[in-house]
């Protein structure tokens, strides 16, 4: 049993673990606005932990050329397309979200699905449509309010009425790929997406996401690059801790900040996955017109 299997069996298992919880009708998942805590720390992971698996793409630059001016240059164009990202969010906020859930949809798709070569473009594809807007399925006016509350657009109920059946189908795309040539590397993975979206029925959207991007999609990326606690701890908690540490003196013992200002996650999740998914390609430019 190697280390993805092992993942997706913690993932669908911590799945059942909130749906038990859930039907025994615990108050600690009910994340409404009367439960303003859990909101934040969800934000506070997707901050920390769920971000801090994009600082390893500073160990990526790292050990790509062991020439300091390589390096620098790589580390230069990244930060350029960071800087790019922010500018394009900070004058069309709307814009930014576009581009932010565009990528998502094949950069989840790819990295989630990073380690099954033997699916093709369609199920990994359906898989990433379905992740990113996977809780406007059941929660679609909550998204609509952090849309609002993140570009200052009102999305008309038509778009996301849209929005959520495209979801569908592609959930139900994903589901008859997977059950098509059925096999047991297939039926972990169907496994797993079944658990994702279980939980997106209680789940607010920020305390689903949480789930899916620090315990799913985040370790995966970091199995994917086979990390390893000995060397890399330092580059995770290089990340985490000053923002975790931040948060805390913002909101102290009495959560005073608001939940809409930490939703300046999304936007620095925009700027890092323009760069993120482009780092390998900024590599090999680098590399060439050495």
């Amino acid at each position: 049993m190697n280390k993805i299997t092992i993942h997706q069996l913690c993932v669908i298992l911590f799945s059942l673990s909130l749906l038990t919880i859930s039907a025994l009708d615990l108050d600690i998942l009910i994340l409404d606005n009367g439960n303003k805590g859990l909101i934040l720390i969800a934000l506070v992971l997707i901050g920390s932990v769920g971000l801090s698996h994009g600082a390893m793409d500073g160990k990526v630059i790292w050990e790509a050329s062991n020439d300091a001016l390589v390096r620098a240059r790589i580390y230069l164009l990244y930060m350029l397309l960071c800087i790019l990202g922010a500018v394009i969010w900070y004058l069309i906020p709307l814009a930014g979200l576009m581009i932010l859930l565009t990528m998502s949809v094949f950069h989840f798709a790819e990295s989630d699905l990073y380690s099954f070569d033997f699916l093709g473009a369609i199920p990994k594809l359906s898989w990433g449509i379905t992740v990113t807007f996977m809780p406007v399925l059941f929660f679609k006016n909550d998204v609509a309010q952090i849309f609002l509350i993140l570009t200052n657009y009102n999305a008309p109920t038509t778009v996301m009425n849209i929005i959520q059946a495209i979801t569908a189908i592609s959930g139900g795309i994903f589901f008859y790929t997977m059950l098509t040539s059925f096999s047991v590397k297939k039926g972990l993975i169907l496994l797993e997406m079944i658990s994702l979206m279980v939980i997106s029925i209680f789940l607010h959207p920020l305390a689903w996401f949480a789930v899916y991007f620090c315990g799913a999609h985040g370790i995966r990326a970091m199995l994917n690059i086979e990390f390893s606690w000995a060397t890399d701890i330092f580059w995770l908690l290089g990340f985490s801790i000053p923002i975790i540490i931040t948060i805390y003196f913002l909101a102290g013992s009495t959560l005073e900040v608001e939940i809409k200002d930490l939703l300046i996650v999304f936007p620095v999740i925009a700027c890092l996955t323009i760069s993120h998914m482009s780092l390998n390609h900024l590599i090999q430019m680098v590399k060439k017109a050495k």
